[in-house]
């Protein structure tokens, strides 16, 4: 059984992959976002690190050497399949919304990516109250209220005035 974990450097804007293979006590890595493919080892973090920015470094060379521009990593756009249903949904919300589609993409990554930087703590509390209840009536003619006396609730009922019952009908 193989146990990998991965993680990532940034040096530059670039970003590149770290991978640790246990059983094999090697660091493999590579430049992530970009069309070149461009690899770099380690044995320890500190070498895998060293040979990340190296790589980055030679890349950077390399493009200038051949008069090439860099590829350049999250360039800020980007193709995603939705499906036709779901883009369909998304533009009629985003035009509800008052926003295009665009604005309304960015706001859902950020509302994801906002919920993946929290932590979220849910606790519940149950609780049992138990009330005694003394119930006074009185003269029901006029509205009924409640009353809370020393712990017990009151119904009660304003006196009538004059003419309210008639009022009532």
């Amino acid at each position: 059984m193989k146990t990998h974990t991965r993680s990532t450097l940034e040096y530059k804007g670039y970003i590149g992959s770290v991978e640790a293979d246990v059983e094999s006590r090697v660091l493999v890595g590579r430049l992530l976002y970009i069309k070149d493919t461009i690899g770099y080892s380690g044995d320890t973090f500190e070498s895998i690190e060293a040979a990340f920015r190296e790589a980055v470094d030679d890349y950077l060379d390399a493009c200038a050497d051949a008069g090439e521009q860099p590829d350049v990593p999250c360039k800020g756009t980007f193709n995603v399949r939705v499906g036709s249903d779901r883009h369909r949904e998304a533009n009629l919300d985003a035009h509800r919304r008052g926003l295009t589609l665009n604005e309304w993409m960015c706001r859902a990554m950020d509302s994801f990516l906002e919920d993946r930087r929290s932590v979220k703590h849910h606790h519940e509390h149950h609780h049992t109250v138990e009330v005694g209840v003394n119930v006074i009536e009185r003269d029901l003619v006029a509205s009924q209220e409640l009353e809370l006396i020393d712990g017990y609730i009151e119904v009660f009922t304003a006196p009538a005035k004059r003419g309210d019952a008639a009022s009532h009908h």
